[in-house]
Parts: structure tokens; sequence; C-alpha cells
């Protein structure tokens, strides 16, 4: 008889292996797309020479002309990138940040009185954050602010070649936190002029009048909050402003107090200025120990990798948490380091359609989605560019070895009875045989000892692999043998009841 094993989609890693029978509970580099396993796209480099400084932000919009430009900020320069060209742009006077987080040890830091006068202080709960950029499209003019500098910048491409850098809007606010320009064309400054809870926005369609009059439209606001702001983004006719501990939305309310702001939620602050992925319909983000989403009312976003997710994460370094639209594959990423890595290596992807979860492991700490170019642009912490979902390779490098998803233990015999398997029938696209193998562990009871077989590879003319084992309890494991494109279904066993053991 034929036995099916086939698992839910997506990654289950909560609780205990125990809790994770009969689902996948491990992966790296693959995604369930409409109920199948296959593998995530690879991705190729950009430029040979990686940028000058670790980039947190990319940034994608077209011109007047319908020419596309993409704006990456590093913690030490700001480029754009064009038709196959690498750009500086950056501002003259442009303070440079923190490519990871650092512990703070000023030399007025600390209690009064404590340690010697004229000495940097040896611990304090103070830190300078890892920087990130804010940027957002006027027209096709580029705004951009960088959280280590604060100051707010303008970049017209139509001014190309003679505006070779960014220039400061002098009269804008300052220590900025974030920027956006809302659906009225006024532009917003988060954390304006070094208060926590400010906002600011400009006059309509005019980003240097800031000072409130009779005859213009700009004016602040403050957020009723215990926490501090840190990003702000547009979604529907809204925007929405989180804090390390709340989320707030602002409306437009016309003239004469033009917006208004009220809370949306409580105890469900963000990781980062980076950490939230915003559509039109919804946005989702990342908090200090789980998952939000935004579609009108604030929700906690049950995760089935949580406990994986958050127990094994660098919390100091959670500010450089970088949230990724996929839209081809429906998909949310979420770039966050371990507890072994000061920078982001690792992944979790949320599929907003389908309701599952993956992981993996993959250094990217800035994106851009596909839209003004046909692919993600991403970029790692050395500075390279990458075009993502590009054939099945690392840049060139094979990803055999890296692609697998693994299950935890599905019981395929009742009783004191064992299942013998002499053949193993796969379902998926043709590519199954020739780009999969799989290996089984196996086990007579739970935390008996365990023995491995295979791998089986699919290379009969029929697709199937011959199999000789038995076991009451498996673990199934699915890796690709070649870097090309497969999609994985049901995996049946061909077996019969055999004795007791």
């Amino acid at each position: 008889m034929l036995t099916p094993i086939k698992m839910p989609p997506g990654v289950f890693k909560n609780g205990t292996e125990y809790d994770q029978k009969g689902r996948w509970n491990n992966a790296d580099q693959v995604r369930w797309y409409q109920g199948e396993l296959q593998p995530t796209g690879g991705w190729t480099r950009v430029a040979v020479d990686p940028l000058t400084g670790k980039p947190s932000t990319i940034f994608s919009w077209r011109d007047n002309d319908g020419d596309n430009y993409f704006a990456i900020g590093t913690h030490r320069k700001l480029y754009y990138y064009s038709d196959g060209s690498i750009n500086d742009i950056t501002p003259t006077a442009l303070i440079e940040g923190y490519a990871k987080t650092e512990p703070g040890a000023g030399f007025g830091a600390g209690p009064f009185d404590e340690e010697e006068y004229d000495t940097a202080r040896t611990s304090t709960s103070l830190s300078f954050q890892a920087t990130t950029w804010s940027m957002a499209a006027f027209g096709e003019i580029l705004l951009a602010s960088s959280t280590s500098d604060g100051n707010l910048y303008y970049w017209n491409p139509a001014t190309i070649p003679t505006q070779t850098q960014a220039a400061l809007i002098s009269s804008a606010p300052t220590s900025l936190k974030s920027i956006l320009v809302s659906a009225e064309r006024h532009v917003f400054a988060f954390g304006a002029d070094g208060d926590p809870r400010k906002i600011a926005f400009s006059d309509r369609e005019d980003f240097s009048t800031w000072t409130t009059a009779a005859d213009n439209l700009a004016g602040d606001l403050l957020l009723d909050s215990p926490g501090d702001i840190v990003c702000g983004r547009k979604i529907r006719s809204q925007i929405l402003v989180w804090t390390t501990d709340d989320l707030h939305t602002i409306n437009y309310l016309g003239a004469p107090l033009v917006y208004g702001v009220q809370k949306a939620g409580d105890a469900c602050g963000i990781a980062g200025p980076n950490a939230v992925a915003a559509t039109l319909d919804f946005a989702v983000w990342m908090g200090a120990n789980g998952f939000f989403i935004y579609d009108g009312y604030v929700k906690p976003l049950a995760c089935d990798v949580h406990d994986y997710v958050f127990g094994d994460m660098n919390t100091f370094q959670r500010g450089q948490v970088t949230a990724a639209v996929n839209s081809q594959f429906n998909e949310v990423w979420f770039f966050y380091p371990s507890s072994n890595s000061d920078y982001n290596d690792r992944y979790v992807i949320y599929n907003y359609r389908e309701n599952h979860w993956s992981i993996g492991n993959l250094a990217r700490s800035a994106w851009s989605d596909s839209g003004v170019l046909d692919y993600p642009l991403a970029a790692d912490q050395d500075g390279y560019l990458y075009q993502h979902e590009q054939g099945f390779t690392n840049a060139g490098r094979s990803r055999v070895g890296d692609i697998f998803a693994e299950t935890g233990p599905i019981d395929v015999a009742d009783g004191d009875r064992n299942l013998v398997v002499t053949q193993l029938v796969p379902s998926g696209c043709p590519n199954v045989p020739t780009c999969t193998q799989v290996k089984f562990e196996l086990q007579q009871a739970p935390h008996a000892p365990a023995t491995v077989v295979g791998p089986f590879t699919f290379g009969r003319a029929d697709g199937t692999a011959d199999a000789r084992f038995q076991a009451k309890q498996l673990q199934l494991r699915v890796e690709a043998t070649s870097d090309a494109p497969f999609r994985f279904g049901t995996l049946r066993l061909d077996a019969r009841p055999g004795g007791r053991r």
C-alpha cells in the first residue's frame, strides 16, 4: 500500500520536538508556495565593488521621465543606483554613524561622583544605535535623513550632473528619526528637533516651509506616549507612527488643524526603524518579543517559529532588524541578528496569503521590493548589492548543501509493529527526480536511538526510488542536489506492516 507523508506548509518550531510532530521543523533557503516546497530564488551581484559602509536602507522611485532610481544609505555614505551605475551623492557635512549598535561610555555618563574625573565611564546603560536612513520621494526629488546625522537632505535627478551631492534643507527640523511624504504632499519629520515625541510637518507642496503661520499649513503634533518615536510609514490614507512602546495613527483633518493623531495600540512597540513592512493594505512588524499586524486594528500575529526566533536573537543589535516585502511570493522577510552575530545573519519569512512561516540563514541589511525593477534589490553588511529571485545560485556559487527542509517526528505505524518501506514515490514538478534527494532518521520509539538511512535519489525511469528500511517513527529531510527549481509535494511510501521489534 502507499502511505502518504504530507505535512502542512511552513515551519513549526515552537515548544519541544514532540510538539512539532507531523510538521516541518527546520529549513534553509526554501519556501512553501501554493502548498508545495520549493527553493527560494538565487541572487546575482549587481556591482563588483562594495559600497562604503554598511547599507541600512534601499529606496526606489522613478523620475518624471520614467527612469528608475535606487537610493542606498550606509552608515557613512548616500548613493544612488541607476542604469547599472552607482553614484556617490553623500552630503558634504554628513555625520558618520555606526554600522552596529555600540555601547556608550561617555565622559559625562552615569551617576555623579562615581569613577575618576575626566575619564570615560566603564559601564553605562547608554548606547549608540546602528545608523539607519529614512527616505521618501517628493515628486521626482529624493528626500533623505540619517539617524546619526538627523538633518533633512534633498537630491533632484533632474539636476544630473550639476548637483553631485544631496543638499541640506536648512529650514527643516533637526535630530530626525524618520521622514515620509503624506498623500496630501506634506513632508513629515518624526522626533523633530530632538523631542522624542514630536512630529513636525511642512507646508503643503513645500518642503522648505516648516514654521506655522496664518498663510500656510505647516504644523506639529505631540504623541501622548511613554515611548520614543522610532519610525513612521504610510498605509492606505493613514500615517502610522511606531514608538518603542506603542502605535499611533495620523489622519488628515483639513484646515485649520490639518492633521490629528490618536493611539492605535499599546504594548506593540517596534524592534527598530526598519523592522516594519508596509503595503497598501496592512503593516507587519517585529516587536521586542513578537510580531504584530495592523489592518485597521492592531493584533498580535501568531508565529509558528516564535520560540526559535526570539530565543536566539542578539537583542542588543535588534535595531538592525530589516523587514522586506517580496510581493511576487506574498511574503514578508525579517532579517535579524542571531545571538552569535553583531549583524543580520538569519531571516524569518511570513507568507501573508497562505499564513505560514519559514526560517533560514542569510546576511542582508537592506531590501527593496520588485516594482521599479523586475526583481528585489538587496544589500549585505559588507556593502554588496544583489538582485534576488534570479536563478538559483549564490551569486554564481552553488547552493547545494544549503537548501533543505526537515520534519519533526512522524508516526508511520500503530501499536508495536513496524512499517516496512520498499519504495519511495515523490510528487511535484518533473524536476523532483533530478533535483532532490531524501534522507530518513528512524526510531522505534520516542527518545530511542536513531538511525539515518539514505540519501535516496529518484534516478529510476519512473521517478521513484527503491528503499529497504523499517520503523515506527521517522523524520524526513529533503535536500536539493542541483541549482535548479523544483516543487516537492507529497512523498508516498510503498510499504507494508512489518513485524514487532
